[in-house]
């Protein structure tokens, strides 16, 4: 890796990092929820949560690989291949269109399998992402009833 290379890398990181980690800690902490809650590995139910930012990874590895639809579609005889092909270099159109949300997306979900194999945030109490009324109400809904007989 060059020096040109690895400050890119560093970059990408920067700008997408924090943004991937706070998607994938919510993530993890739901999905722990809602293992504990309904029983059951959160690994499992972590597993079917991978299918879509594999497609969008996947999709956009083919849109940006450097070669054109047109060669793609040759490489291969098969109308049902040419179909997926086609059907995954528009997915990957919208996704390049959506850059900055698809790649937090696809690097949060990664960050959030590992979060929940390794145990991280079952009991994450403050999440920013539920301010406002419904963050109020939920913590009234915890809170101590007050003893008005004082």
């Amino acid at each position: 890796m060059t020096a040109s290379e690895g400050a890119v890398l560093a970059l990408f990181l920067a700008i997408f990092g924090p943004l991937a980690f706070l998607y994938g800690r919510s993530l993890a902490h739901r999905v722990h929820a809602q293992a504990r809650r309904y029983g059951g590995s959160a690994l499992h139910i972590m597993a079917a949560k991978l299918v879509l930012p594999a497609l969008v990874a996947l999709s956009l590895a083919l849109r940006f690989s450097g070669s054109e639809l047109d060669e793609w579609l040759a490489w291969t005889a098969s109308g049902t291949l040419r179909a997926a092909i086609s059907a995954l270099w528009f997915i990957g159109s919208i996704a390049g269109i959506l850059f900055f949300a698809a790649i937090p997306f696809v690097f949060g979900r990664c960050f959030a399998l590992i979060a929940v194999a390794f145990g991280w945030f079952q009991h994450l109490e403050h999440q920013p992402s539920r301010s406002g009324a419904a963050g109020f109400r939920e913590r009234a809904a915890r809170a101590e009833p007050e003893d008005d007989e004082g």
